[in-house]
């Protein structure tokens, strides 16, 4: 067996000598002087600290509400910053999709460029064809509407009946000078008279009398044709033919005596309307009030008791007029419209057309 150890008890401790005593004595006072001093020394450092913990405990505060505001800025910061990688990554897939469409796109542009490109020199064919169309089509509307009207004047239609009455033309001159010689001596009124009736003679003796042929009236562009027994000769050609009908002869007669005259005298064509018919004749107002009709193809003019060209108030030579055509079998005859070569007027009766030429 091994060899124990055995643990001895000390000496007693031999007594404490004299000094120690009095070692021990002030021992005794300085030591509860210390504990003051560190109590003091403890307190202050204990106050101190408590001041710096209110101190810390008060940043503390401020620093954990600072930090909860933080941790809230930072959640939502966080979410946003999730949202946003949702949508970078939305984002993403997106440009992926649009550059593959692009890249389509970018082909079909290619192949639709083309197109354009020979589309667009087709176009330029095309516009330069329809161009050339355009202008042709112009062109045959104008001549069309120039041969329409050419025509249709001949209807003598309205205002046109003007253009028809040409005391200016030269053949008509070369005629009037013919027939009369010219006014001579413009103060010498039986002079006038005596070649009016002259040249009035020389048109119902020279220009035979003769019906129209049926006329087309040339319609609009799309429109209807129809057809008129009408046909309005220029004097001229009045002259050239040496036939015509009511009007033709009025007309040539109207632009013999304007010729004659100078033009410095109203002169009119005057149109009646029967029941069956309408016609054509000469007049012109006479100083007083009066007025002279000359007929040329109703072999008529208003005449004095003599058989002499004459004139007479308005109402008795309308009158009388009216009665020759009465008596040759027209009815309910009544007085429309006058022209010249400056004047169209309609009327709506004979005595309206009396009661206006009286005031001539």
């Amino acid at each position: 067996m091994p060899r124990r150890h055995v643990l001895h008890e000390l000496p007693p401790a031999p007594p404490p000598p004299a000094a120690t005593k009095q070692a021990w004595n002030l021992r005794g006072l300085l030591i509860p002087a210390f504990m003051s001093v560190l109590l003091v020394a403890t307190l202050y450092q204990y106050l101190s600290l408590q001041s710096s913990y209110q101190d810390l405990s008060t940043r503390y505060a401020a620093l954990s509400s600072r930090y909860d505001y933080l941790q809230s800025s930072y959640n939502s910061l966080n979410s946003q910053h999730i949202q946003l990688q949702d949508n970078y990554s939305n984002l993403v897939r997106s440009y992926s999709d649009l550059q593959s469409n692009y890249q389509s796109l970018r082909t079909s542009y290619a192949s639709l460029e083309q197109q354009h490109q020979s589309l667009q020199t087709t176009y330029s064919i095309l516009q330069s064809r329809y161009s050339s169309l355009s202008a042709e089509k112009t062109d045959t509307g104008n001549w069309y509407a120039s041969i329409r009207d050419q025509i249709n004047l001949r209807l003598g239609f309205a205002e046109n009946r003007k253009s028809f009455v040409t005391p200016d033309d030269t053949k008509v001159g070369d005629l009037v000078n013919q027939v009369t010689g010219g006014w001579s001596n413009t103060s010498d009124w039986n002079e006038y008279w005596s070649d009016l009736r002259k040249m009035y003679d020389w048109v119902i003796n020279n220009i035979a009398y003769s019906y129209d042929s049926p006329l087309p009236e040339i319609p609009e562009m799309g429109g209807l044709l129809q057809w008129r027994t009408e046909f309005w000769r220029f004097p001229n050609e009045t002259i050239a033919d040496r036939h015509g009908d009511c009007e033709d002869q009025a007309l040539l007669l109207i632009s013999m005596i304007g010729n004659y005259n100078k033009k410095e005298y109203t002169i009119w064509v005057v149109e009646f309307q029967s029941e069956s018919s309408g016609h054509l004749a000469v007049a012109f107002p006479v100083v007083g009030g009066k007025l002279t009709i000359l007929d040329p193809a109703g072999r008529f003019f208003t005449r004095d008791t003599l058989g002499n060209l004459a004139s007479k108030d308005v109402g008795t030579a309308v009158g009388d007029w009216i009665q020759y055509w009465n008596n040759q079998g027209q009815k309910n005859v009544r007085i429309t419209l006058v022209f010249s070569q400056t004047q169209y007027k309609k009327f709506s009766s004979t005595d309206e057309f009396i009661q206006w030429a009286s005031q001539q």
